[in-house]
């Protein structure tokens, strides 16, 4: 029997032996195994006016899910305007320097443009004593307003509104409210003399620039703005007219000026019309200017 009972134990010592080999010889295995890495290519480019530093231009390769600074300058007398193509994951599409994070193939571009010079700012020079501002009903002017006006003046009025929330919810350091008088297609209108006082002529190029919205939670956001072209010797006239409601999104004018380019002095009268009442027709211009390309 004692023979018996140690040839069974021998018996289990040597499986067992082999069981810790086979556990130990598939530990080495496994601990041999590489991660799989993922790779990606990131192809970047520019367009005139300006280049990619970091990393710089070309293809490059990157690891799954690592994140590569972007860093874009400009030429001289060109701007960073925005990257553009697999945005997907990029930081701020709108700043020269930002990031992306690889998480596929990505081809990206740095748009740059010649900076522009503005030759009057409307918004900045509607205080101005020169700039004559009005309002009527129908086609009459009916009063001379003062800047800036009250608010609670219902013949309308013309201020500058600071730190401001318009329609698309982002606050503004300062716009210029243009109020219409408080009566059916009421309307105020600002006729900018300085401008025809500095001896401006229109050059071809240069462009009317704006963008028009509501102060936020306008209760009757429903106008007209106009844009009037006053040139010397020449009948007044409409350069745009654009009907704006309150739709939680700006309106951008850019009108381009070359038609009216001549040896001629010429100003512009910016005018708010009320499409029906008036009451709170809280209409601003964000940006009202001349750029010179």
């Amino acid at each position: 029997m004692k023979i018996i009972v140690s040839a069974r134990r021998d018996h289990y010592v040597a499986r067992a032996s082999t069981f810790l080999i086979m556990v130990a010889l598939i530990a080495g295995m496994v601990g041999c195994v590489q991660p799989v890495i993922v790779e990606y290519d990131l192809t970047i480019s520019s367009t005139d006016g300006g280049n990619v530093t970091i990393p710089g231009e070309g293809t490059r390769t990157y690891d799954e899910g690592e994140v590569v600074n972007l860093v874009a300058e400009a030429e001289e007398g060109y701007g960073f305007v925005e990257w553009t193509g697999d945005l997907g994951t990029i930081t701020d599409a709108s700043d020269a320097t930002t990031t992306i994070t690889m998480n596929g193939d990505y081809s990206i571009t740095a748009s740059f443009q010649a900076e522009q010079v503005v030759i009057y700012d409307f918004v900045a020079e509607a205080s101005d004593n020169r700039t004559v501002w009005q309002s009527g009903t129908g086609e009459s002017y009916e009063w001379t307003l003062t800047f800036p006006g009250a608010t609670d003046n219902s013949r309308g009025f013309a201020l500058y509104r600071t730190d401001v929330v318009l329609e698309d919810n982002r606050t503004y350091d300062k716009v210029l409210q243009t109020h219409p008088q408080w009566v059916d297609n009421g309307f105020i209108n600002g006729a900018y003399v300085g401008l025809w006082d500095m001896g401006y002529k229109v050059e071809t190029g240069d462009h009317f620039y704006a963008k028009v919205g509501f102060l936020k939670n306008a209760t009757e956001g429903n106008v007209k703005f106009i844009v009037w072209c006053v040139a010397e010797g020449l009948a007044i006239s409409p350069i745009v007219e654009i009907t704006d409601t309150y739709d939680g999104m700006l309106k951008t004018i850019d009108i381009d000026l070359s038609p009216w380019a001549d040896d001629v002095r010429v100003t512009f009268a910016l005018e708010v019309r009320a499409n029906g009442p008036s009451g709170q027709d809280w209409a601003t211009w964000v940006e009202a200017k001349i750029i010179r390309e």
